[in-house]
């Protein structure tokens, strides 16, 4: 994937945070939860509103 590139778009809301907070996680083809901060590595994630 390139930097910049979308893959993700966040829209509903919470019963706990209301628009302010965003969770992810990470399934692999086995459908097994993998945690999204081992793949991140040192790479920095930003956020930008679309």
């Amino acid at each position: 994937m390139e930097r910049s590139t979308g893959f993700a778009v966040a829209v509903g809301s919470s019963d706990h945070c209301g628009d302010e907070c965003l969770h992810w996680g990470v399934r692999d083809a086995a459908g097994n939860y993998r945690n999204p901060e081992s793949l991140a590595g040192s790479s920095r994630i930003v956020l930008k509103a679309a």
